[in-house]
């Protein structure tokens, strides 16, 4: 028979009495009920009869289950007692981690239910991944019944945990767990290559919430998710990361603490990254510590890119302004600048030409500009119509411009003079690939040597990603 006290608190699914019960037990009581439950039949017991009885509830049947958890003392003896009900002992602890998960908790919590840690933390991880919450699988860790598995805890809060992730239950759950952001959100750059988080729109609103809330108080997580644009990951999660520094909302003094890592993003074959980061540059062009120089010498590293007139004439803009304030000194950067007069955008070109009659004019631009003539619309041509003709010997014809001066050829054709030079060789050489490029640099490489400054790891840090 089953004590009438346990029966009532069956009846009354306390699960909160079963358990203090059946801790009142002595060891021969524990296992005289282990054996009733396992020799009669669980409605004979519930109705307190020996004849057929009507079937029982599904929460009945799960406060008798509850018992085997209660007055178990092992894995192994509950493994025993649970022999005909369930394969083994992992079987209950994973159908009350999927439905039950409170009262599992509860016994967890007790002296009495510590064993149950052993089962628990042997489950595989599929079973983490499909039969619990990740509300129940973080509390799990924070009270110490399971290791932080970060392969784990990313898959289960990005890949299976896409229902109402922005609904005001689970906001509440991030928003009272603050070290979720240290330990989940901090260290996606690291985990999602491969795949998009969908809905991808409502993990954007949930970073939103977050971020309104001051959720990622450690700003780090800026510095680290524009550093994922330098993998060579598909467009989707370039987009995806692009969509949540947006998310960050970066104040413009933690975009110009990454202002090399931006610049050397101008380089990205991917159209969207590249319009994304120069909508970045362009908040922080104006301000006191904004790197002009480095900005315009990887700047040039677009000019090749197709589709992305717009950003390439904001990057304009912004040589516009500094060179009012500053003329340039390198003459040689309108070999650079013509090359934009190949995108078929007069607003572009009319920007170029501007440029280059305001601030590189004189001797020899007509034979930079010479090549181009036929790509020349609208006021572009208007601008520099009034340019000498370049000498026979020193022109080329438009038809051999794209071969003759395509990015390699048109960017000094000389082995590098000072450091600076052979810096900006490397993002040539990483987006370009060309024998002439990779025969410049190692030969400057070789005969500079002595200007290698001590910080050089320092200064070509955002390259060596890519």
């Amino acid at each position: 028979m089953i004590p009438l006290t346990l029966l009532s608190a069956i009846k009354a699914h306390d699960f909160t009495a079963i358990r203090n019960i059946c801790f009142g037990l002595s060891e021969q009581e524990r296992n005289d009920l282990i054996h009733t439950l396992q020799t009669a039949r669980w409605e004979q017991l519930y109705h307190n009869t020996d004849k057929r009885a009507p079937r029982l509830q599904s929460l009945d049947i799960v406060c008798f289950s509850y018992i085997f958890l209660c007055v178990s003392r092992s894995s192994d003896s509950l493994k025993k007692a649970v022999k005909g009900c369930y394969s083994s002992d992992k079987d209950i602890v994973a159908e009350f981690l999927q439905f039950y998960f409170p009262p599992l908790l509860d016994l967890l919590s007790t002296k009495e239910g510590q064993y149950l840690t052993a089962s628990l933390q042997s489950l595989r991880k599929n079973q983490f991944l499909q039969d619990t919450t990740f509300q129940n699988l973080w509390t799990l860790y924070q009270k110490g019944f399971i290791a932080f598995d970060e392969d784990l805890f990313i898959e289960k809060f990005f890949f299976w945990n896409n229902k109402h992730i922005t609904d005001e239950p689970f906001v509440d759950f991030l928003l009272e767990n603050k070290q979720i952001s240290e330990k989940i959100f901090a260290i996606v750059p690291q985990h999602i290559t491969q795949e998009v988080p969908y809905p991808s729109d409502a993990w954007k609103e949930l970073y939103h919430i977050l971020q309104a809330k001051g959720y990622f108080a450690d700003r780090s997580i800026v510095g680290s998710h524009i550093e994922a644009l330098l993998n060579p990951y598909k467009k989707n999660i370039l987009d995806f990361y692009c969509r949540i520094i947006e998310a960050f909302e970066p104040t413009r003094q933690e975009l110009l603490s990454h202002q090399s890592t931006l610049f050397a993003l101008l380089s990205s074959d991917k159209t969207s990254v590249m319009n994304f980061v120069m909508k970045l540059i362009k908040e922080i062009a104006n301000e006191k510590n904004f790197d002009f120089q480095t900005f315009a010498d990887n700047f040039a590293l677009c000019f090749a890119t197709q589709k992305i007139a717009k950003s390439q004439l904001t990057g304009l803009d912004i040589l516009a302004k500094h060179y009012k304030q500053q003329p340039p000194v390198n003459i040689e950067y309108r070999e650079q600048l013509a090359v934009l007069f190949t995108v078929p955008d007069a607003k572009l070109q009319e920007k170029v030409a501007s440029l280059l009659t305001t601030y590189f004019g004189g001797e020899g631009l007509a034979e930079v500009v010479a090549p181009y003539q036929d790509y020349l619309k609208g006021k572009a041509q208007e601008l520099l119509q009034s340019l000498p003709l370049p000498s026979p010997n020193s022109s080329e014809t438009s038809e051999t411009v794209c071969e003759a001066h395509t990015p390699e050829t048109v960017r000094e054709a000389h082995t590098p003079r000072t450091w600076d030079d052979l810096l900006f060789l490397i993002g040539d050489c990483i987006r370009e690939r060309s024998p002439l490029v990779l025969d410049l640099f190692f030969e400057g490489l070789n005969q500079l040597q002595a200007q290698i400054p001590k910080n050089f790891s320092q200064q070509i840090s955002p390259y060596q990603k890519q």
